[in-house]
C-alpha cells in the first residue's frame, strides 16, 4: 500500500495548491478542473489502498468497486474537459456529447466485472484527451506538445497493462500524462505572469510619456528666468513669488 499512500498524498497536495490558486489568484476554469481531477485521483488511490490497510466485510467489496468505477468516470470526464478548456480546442457541446456516448456505452457494456467498465471508461477519457491535445499541438498551442506526448505514453500504458494502470502503478502509468499537463499549465501561468509584468511596464511608460506631453518647456523656462530675475532685484519679494 506504500505506493498508493504516496500517490494519495501527492495528489492531495496538487489538488490543494491549484484549488487555492483558483480561489485566491486566477479564476480560470482549467485550474478548478485540474484541482478536481487530482482530488478524484486521490480518492481513487485511497480506495485502492483501503483493501491493504483495513479489513472489511466481503459484502463491502461490491460498493467499493462501484465507487472506484464512479471515480474513474469522473476522471474520464475531467481529463478531456481540462485539455479542451486549457488549450481552447473543440466545441464543448460536441465534446461532452461524444464523451457521454462513450461513457454510457462503457457502462452498458454488459460485463459484470467493474474493472472492465473502468478500463473502457479510462480508455475513452484518455483517447479523447489525446485527440484534443493533438489538435492543440497542430495549432501550435503553448505546451500542447508536452501534453500530447505525455497522454500518448499513458494511453499506450493503459492498453498494454490495463490492470496495473488503475491499481498500485497508477502514477507510474499515468505519470507521463500528468507531467505533460503540469508542464503545459505551468508554461501558460508563466506566460500570463510575464504578460502581466509587461502590461505594468507598458502602463508606466505610457504614464511617463503623458507626463512629458503635459510639461510645457517654454512656460517652465520663462518661470525659472522670472524667479532668477526677481531674486537678483527684490530678494524679499522672491520668497512670496516662489510660494
Amino acid at each position: 500500500a506504500i505506493l498508493s499512500i504516496m500517490e494519495v498524498g501527492a495528489a492531495v497536495v496538487v489538488a490543494i495548491v491549484f484549488g487555492l490558486i483558483w480561489l485566491l489568484a486566477i479564476r480560470r476554469p482549467p485550474l478548478l478542473i485540474f484541482s478536481a481531477l487530482f482530488l478524484s485521483v486521490a480518492l481513487l488511490q485511497a480506495l485502492q489502498a483501503w483493501r491493504w490497510l483495513f479489513e472489511y466485510p466481503y459484502n463491502w467489496h461490491y460498493p467499493r468497486q462501484v465507487a472506484i468505477t464512479g471515480l474513474v468516470t469522473v476522471m474520464a470526464i475531467l481529463l478531456p474537459a481540462f485539455v479542451m478548456h486549457h488549450f481552447r480546442v473543440g466545441r464543448p457541446r460536441w465534446i461532452y456529447g461524444w464523451l457521454a456516448v462513450l461513457i454510457v456505452a462503457a457502462w452498458s457494456f454488459g460485463s459484470p466485472l467493474y474493472h472492465v467498465i473502468s478500463y473502457i471508461t479510462f480508455g475513452a477519457g484518455f483517447s479523447l484527451a489525446l485527440t484534443l491535445a493533438a489538435m492543440a499541438a497542430w495549432r501550435r498551442k503553448r505546451g500542447a506538445i508536452f501534453a500530447c506526448v505525455g497522454l500518448a505514453i499513458s494511453t499506450l500504458a493503459l492498453w498494454i497493462a490495463p490492470r496495473e494502470f488503475q491499481d498500485y502503478a497508477f502514477f507510474l502509468s499515468a505519470g507521463p500524462a500528468i507531467l505533460g499537463l503540469l508542464v503545459a499549465l505551468t508554461l501558460q501561468l508563466r506566460d500570463e505572469r510575464r504578460e502581466a509584468q509587461q502590461a505594468v511596464l507598458t502602463a508606466a511608460r505610457l504614464e511617463i510619456e503623458l507626463l512629458k506631453k503635459n510639461l510645457q518647456p517654454h512656460f517652465l523656462l520663462n518661470t525659472l528666468a522670472t524667479i532668477m530675475e526677481v531674486i537678483e532685484q527684490e530678494p524679499k519679494s522672491a520668497v512670496a513669488l516662489i510660494d
